[in-house]
C-alpha cells in the first residue's frame, strides 16, 4: 500500500511542475469520449422505440394484418418493413390449409380467426407518389383508409381541412374507392382491426 501511495505521491507532484502536458493528457482522454457519446446520442434520439413504431404503423388499431402471398409460408420480422421473405416451396407440397388460404378472400379469413364483436377496418397501401418540397421532389408512401374514426391517429394525423367523405356507392367488385383530392391509390391488402375493449 506504502508503494502506490508514493507513485500517486510522485505523480500528483509531476502533474503540478507540468501543468499544461497534464491538461493536453486531460484533453486527449476526454474528448474522444464526450465526442463517441455525443455522437451515440444523436444516433439514439434519431431511433423510434418498438412502441413508437407500432403506433406510426397501425395507429391505435391492436394489430396490423397484411396478405403477402396468400397459401404460401412466408418469414418476416416484427415489423414488415424490417423484411418479408417467401420460402421457396414446391407447388404440390402444399397443405389443405395453405391451399384454403389462397382461394379464399383475406377478409374471410381474418373474419374466421377474429374473436366475435372484433372490428375489421380495411387499408391499402399504393404506390410510391413524388411530392414538391422547398428542397425538390420527395419520394412519399401512399395509404388508403378511413379517416372519420380515430383507428388511425398515429400513422395518418389531419393537420388541418376535413377527411374526405365516404363514398357514395361501393366501388366494383376488385376495385378501390378513391375520394376526391386524395392522393391514395389501391395496393397489396392490409387490415387492422380492434378487438372489442372490457368496460
Amino acid at each position: 500500500m506504502s508503494a502506490w501511495r508514493a507513485v500517486l505521491r510522485i505523480a500528483r507532484r509531476d502533474a503540478w511542475r507540468a501543468k499544461g502536458r497534464s491538461a493536453l493528457v486531460v484533453a486527449m482522454i476526454a474528448l474522444p469520449v464526450l465526442g463517441a457519446t455525443g455522437v451515440d446520442v444523436v444516433h439514439r434520439s434519431g431511433q423510434l422505440t418498438a412502441a413508437e413504431r407500432s403506433d406510426r404503423l397501425m395507429g391505435r388499431a391492436d394489430a396490423l394484418i397484411g396478405a403477402y402471398d396468400p397459401g404460401r409460408t412466408i418469414e418476416q420480422a416484427v415489423f414488415p418493413a424490417d423484411g418479408v421473405r417467401t420460402l421457396p416451396q414446391r407447388p404440390d407440397a402444399r397443405t389443405p390449409e395453405q391451399q384454403r388460404a389462397a382461394a379464399t378472400e383475406p377478409t374471410a379469413l381474418l373474419g374466421e380467426l377474429l374473436p366475435p364483436g372484433s372490428t375489421l377496418v380495411p387499408a391499402r397501401t399504393g404506390p410510391v407518389a413524388a411530392v414538391q418540397t422547398r428542397d425538390g421532389l420527395a419520394p412519399v408512401d401512399t395509404f388508403e383508409a378511413d379517416l372519420t374514426g380515430g383507428l388511425w391517429q398515429g400513422r395518418l394525423d389531419l393537420v388541418s381541412g376535413r377527411a374526405p367523405p365516404p363514398p357514395t356507392r361501393p366501388p366494383p367488385p376488385g376495385r378501390s374507392w378513391t375520394p376526391p383530392a386524395c392522393g391514395s391509390a389501391t395496393g397489396s391488402p392490409s387490415a387492422a382491426w380492434s378487438p372489442p375493449r372490457s368496460r
